[in-house]
Parts: C-alpha cells; sequence; structure tokens
C-alpha cells in the first residue's frame, strides 16, 4: 500500500466531513484511511458512521493532544508513506494524490505548497522552501498537511515528541532533517488547504508555541546561525517573507465577502 493518510479530530464535526470527502474524491485509491478521534461527544461518531465504507480505521477514545492522537495514527499504518490532514484540512482538488504519486517520489520527506484558507474563503497560497537549512527553519516550518513522510523514518528518528504541545510538528522536522538528514523532495504544488482556525494558529496559544519554538531552536540549530537570525539580517527577511500574508490577513478581515484563490506569487 503506498499511502495511509490519517485525520485527528475532536468535536469537529462540521469540519471533519469536509476532510473525509476531499480524501474519498481523490482519484487516487493506493491508500487507507485511519481516523483517530478524542473521545469526541458532538455528532462526529454519526459523520464517521456515515462514510464507515471509506475508512479503513477508526478509533475514538481520549487522548493527551493532538500529536498523542498522530502517533496512534503512526501505530496503525501500513502504508509505505503517511499524510496528516487533520479535521477541518483539505486536499486541494480530487487529482493531488495523483499527481504527486504519478512522479514516483522516493524521498523520506516529500512537501509541497499549502493553501491558508481564512474564515471569509480567501486563500492564499503559500510556496515552500526548495532547499531546507537551519537558517530556513528559522523563519518558517513545513506544512504539515502538505507533507507525506515515510513510514520507516518514524522508526529511525523516532515519532512526535508530545512534550511539545503546539509545536511538535516543527520539533519533528528539525530532528529528522538537521540531525538525521533525512532526505527531501520538493515537489511545486500545491497539496492541502490549511484550516486557520486550528489550534497552533489560535492567537492565545501564541506564547506558548513562541516558547516551544525557541526551545527547538537552541536544540538543533547552532548557536552561530542563531545569532546571525536573532541579531542581523534575518528578522528582516523573515519581516519581508510576511508582508504578502499579512496583505491578505488584512484585507480577509476588511472585506469579509472577499473571496479569491491566489494560485501564483
Amino acid at each position: 500500500m503506498k499511502l495511509s493518510i490519517i485525520t485527528v479530530c475532536k468535536n469537529d464535526a462540521e469540519n471533519l466531513e469536509r476532510t473525509i470527502i476531499s480524501v474519498i474524491n481523490q482519484s487516487f485509491k493506493d491508500f487507507e484511511y485511519i481516523i483517530i478521534d478524542g473521545a469526541s461527544n458532538d455528532n462526529t461518531i454519526e459523520i464517521i458512521n456515515k462514510y464507515k465504507s471509506h475508512i479503513t480505521k477508526f478509533v475514538s477514545e481520549p487522548d493527551s493532544g493532538i500529536f498523542n492522537a498522530q502517533n496512534k495514527g503512526i501505530k496503525y499504518s501500513e502504508g509505505d508513506y503517511l499524510c496528516f490532514l487533520n479535521a477541518g484540512d483539505c486536499f486541494t482538488n480530487s487529482e493531488i494524490l495523483k499527481n504527486i504519486f504519478d512522479m514516483e517520489p522516493k524521498a523520506e520527506i516529500i512537501y509541497g505548497d499549502i493553501n491558508y484558507k481564512f474564515n471569509n474563503g480567501l486563500i492564499y497560497r503559500k510556496k515552500s522552501f526548495k532547499r531546507l537549512t537551519g537558517l530556513k527553519f528559522l523563519v518558517e516550518s513545513l506544512p504539515h498537511p502538505s507533507c507525506f513522510f515515510k513510514r520507516k523514518l518514524f522508526e529511525r528518528v523516532g515519532q512526535m515528541d508530545e512534550s511539545f504541545g503546539m509545536t511538535s510538528d516543527y520539533e519533528f522536522f528539525l530532528r529528522a532533517i538537521l540531525q538525521y538528514n533525512c532526505s527531501t523532495q520538493y515537489i511545486p504544488l500545491p497539496v492541502a488547504v490549511f484550516n486557520l482556525e486550528g489550534l497552533s494558529s489560535k492567537y492565545e496559544h501564541s506564547n506558548q508555541a513562541k516558547a516551544e519554538r525557541k526551545k527547538i531552536q537552541e536544540k538543533y540549530i547552532d548557536p552561530k546561525t542563531l545569532k546571525i537570525f536573532r541579531n542581523f539580517r534575518v528578522p528582516i527577511i523573515f519581516f519581508l517573507k510576511k508582508i504578502r500574508y499579512l496583505f491578505y490577513l488584512i484585507l480577509s478581515r476588511v472585506n469579509r465577502n472577499f473571496t479569491q484563490i491566489k494560485q501564483r506569487f
């Protein structure tokens, strides 16, 4: 089996259904679909039962957080590659998985671009770096819904570190790529649409996320690179890279009825 798609959810039935539909509508069919639910008490189970013929494995039980649930998904998976598409996130179109795996990728981490979706429907395509370095990880992380991980990579470098409640995926990327030098391949396609209502996107969690990221950076990135980033040109580069994102954020707040998909920047 080529792919295991893992969806983590809790009390998010409406968004979960949208995610499920984007998965089952894929023209590429060589995958299993795993849903890990954190003991929801809304109508999540009803939604899952509605599509149960398309779901390979389903677990509903209490967990200690999103990354604990993702680690469960890793344990249950059997595909060569794993993709984490959490409730509320969707694939960009029904052909994206076919387009990717028709390329016969071999790298341990395959990654593409992400579309950020604002509440008013505005969608901003964020392009990923083609080459990944410690300096670039100080600017931004990879978008995990647009990534595909070889299952054997988790056997080699370990699973998600659940001690990082907001940024365990960021820690995994730095550990796998900077410490273990895993192979990567960039595919210049928007793979998924990311729901900006997600936990790590909420303002009230930003301080925790910043503290976790700082701890992770000090563990995996050399002090010289950290000093350059914090004291010289990199903060300016960081600001410039965010200008377009901030423009779309402001636009989304000013014009509530504006809907546009911007494919290229």
